[in-house]
């Protein structure tokens, strides 16, 4: 996939609180970021792939009608590497929206299956949509 290091360019900030942030006030795409990976060869073809796992498997879990806590971490973790390599890329908004589905889902104080079924729900299409039609224009 496309983890990889920027000698030239440190990694995007670590979102410190993420449940405190609003989606709408976070840029669909940080154009700097994206900017300094936009001309690395295949790196789209990785980002289609990783994405479709993903995505498809949060689609899978969110499918079933209840979410155990076995599910709940599952699908944080999901969201977990969905967002690194999302914020790689400068998809700020929804490198967002899964540091929120992460800390719903992963336990610790902030697991919660209904925030996370309604957050999903809610948000998570639009935001994805919106963010792969603005990184396919970028990479041609």
């Amino acid at each position: 996939f496309f983890f990889f290091r920027f000698p030239s360019r440190p990694p995007p900030r670590v979102m410190l609180d993420p449940l405190s942030q609003q989606l709408d006030d976070t840029n669909l795409i940080d154009q700097d970021q994206l900017a300094a990976v936009v001309d690395i060869p295949e790196l789209y073809a990785d980002v289609q792939q990783v994405v479709a796992e993903k995505v498809g498997g949060m689609q899978e879990l969110r499918a079933l009608a209840q979410l155990d806590r076995s599910q709940l971490e599952q699908f944080g973790s999901l969201a977990h590497a969905l967002k690194s390599g999302m914020a790689m890329l400068g998809a700020a908004r929804l490198a967002l929206l899964c540091a929120k589905l992460e800390l719903f889902g992963k336990q610790g104080p902030h697991q919660n299956g209904a925030a996370l079924v309604q957050l999903f729900d809610q948000s998570f299409s639009t935001v994805l949509n919106d963010t792969l039609r603005e990184l396919e224009a970028a990479f041609q």
